[in-house]
């Protein structure tokens, strides 16, 4: 299922930014590559990284927002990420990404439309340290593998404000391979944590049910209307978490319901929301293989994550 539209753009580093990655190498590039694999064998992300994640991130911000070191508190925002990767903290740094998007969903429709740009509230730099952190984490980037300082530089040059050390090609190649690697351990630990969830939760509530392909499923109100097919349009409110309870997408928060062809979304909506009766309200438990799988979302999913849903059908073909 794609859960948003909301600024694909702003969760660059889970997704968009490594399609964008070129194929040929520069000289510079292929030095760089060569001389970190030959310090650390990519067992931990090379020096050039975070200078890479700011220039990627200032290019993208500044084309898509508008953004300037003028409209941006670039210290605030820099450190607001260094803090966000070691909080804890996961509701608040998931409700200032949340108006972040908001924020930038606007600023993009307004430069998308050559119309002036709304000014920036005062939380903006603050909530987009919080949406990037959050989305670092989804990626498998680690307090310790983010380096303040050498983002700032790229982030400056990113904007305009400095001169580069290398070209968007060579950050392309250092970010690509960098994500690549982290995408494999970040596997291995949501598919471990999320079978371990699944066993675990279904030992502590008992008014839990499980169909043939794994999902668990709870219903929270039950419904008298008619179960649709694979091949309906349905309308439904939902509200979806990782495992941990972070909200990574909600039409409850947003108060609007979305419509879809029920076969056009993610496997595990397709297969429970045919046993849903209209006017049901479920808790759903997803497991990776009939969610986003190893390829995880561009929404902030990460690859072979088991999510939470509570799903509310509220029509079948506009009925």
């Amino acid at each position: 299922m794609k859960i948003t539209n909301l600024l694909a753009f702003t969760l660059i580093v889970s997704g968009s930014l490594l399609a964008s990655c070129g194929d040929k190498k520069s000289a510079n590039e292929s030095s760089i590559l060569n001389d970190d694999k030959a310090k650390n064998n990519q067992t931990a992300p090379s020096e050039k990284f975070s200078y890479a994640l700011g220039i990627m991130i200032g290019d993208n911000l500044s084309k898509n927002l508008g953004v300037t070191s003028k409209n941006l508190n670039v210290d605030e925002f820099c450190n607001t990420i260094a803090e966000g990767l070691a909080s804890t903290k996961d509701k608040e740094v998931a409700d200032a990404s949340m108006a972040f998007k908001t924020e930038a969903q606007k600023l993009s429709t307004e430069k998308q439309q050559n119309k002036p740009l709304s000014k920036f509230s005062a939380a903006f730099s603050k909530n987009a340290g919080y949406n990037f952190a959050s989305s670092f984490k989804t990626a498998g980037i680690t307090a310790d593998a983010f380096k303040t300082d050498e983002f700032k530089k790229g982030f400056l040059a990113g904007l305009g404000d400095a001169k580069p050390e290398f070209d968007m090609t060579t950050a392309d190649q250092i970010l690509r391979q960098e994500f690549e690697r982290m995408k494999t351990v970040v596997s291995q630990k949501n598919a471990e944590e999320g079978k371990k969830f699944l066993e675990e939760n279904l030992k502590k509530n008992s008014k839990l049910k499980t169909t043939a392909s794994g999902i668990q499923y709870e219903v929270l109100k039950a419904g008298s209307g008619e179960k649709p097919k694979a091949t309906d349009k349905v309308l439904t409110h939902y509200h979806g978490t990782h495992i941990n309870g972070t909200v990574f997408d909600s039409s409850v928060d947003r108060g609007e319901p979305i419509e879809f062809p029920l076969n056009g979304v993610i496997k595990g909506w397709t297969e429970i929301l045919q046993l849903m009766p209209k006017g049901s309200k479920w808790k759903v438990y997803i497991p990776s293989d009939l969610a986003y799988g190893a390829q995880g979302s561009q929404g902030g999913i990460g690859p072979n994550e088991t999510l939470i849903f509570e799903i509310e059908l509220l029509k079948v073909n506009g009925k």
